[in-house]
């Protein structure tokens, strides 16, 4: 499975954010009205601030939740700008 280009897009949103200082952590009401951890870009219009909501943090331990996408062992992936070989271990 490929990362969706609109996850793409949102993460070098998020870097770009984050090198210009312009990133907070605020605490948000999901659809359940359960408190969360957002992390937000933030941009000033000349009038007010405009929050962008980005990602939610994990509440506990993250690898209980989500586990990597890894490839089938012996497959050929390409890692940066070189194609590797993913050994099983």
């Amino acid at each position: 499975m490929a990362i969706k280009e609109g996850d793409a897009v949102n993460f070098q949103t998020l870097l770009r954010a984050a090198g210009n200082d312009a990133l907070a952590l605020m605490e948000c009401a999901d659809p359940l009205g359960d408190y969360v951890a957002v992390i937000c870009t933030v941009h000033f219009d000349g009038k007010e601030y405009i929050f962008t909501p980005l990602a939610k943090l994990f509440e506990g331990n993250p690898y209980k939740e989500v586990s990597p996408n890894l490839p089938e062992p012996n497959t050929i992936i390409l890692q940066g700008e070189e194609l590797c070989l993913h050994e099983e271990r």
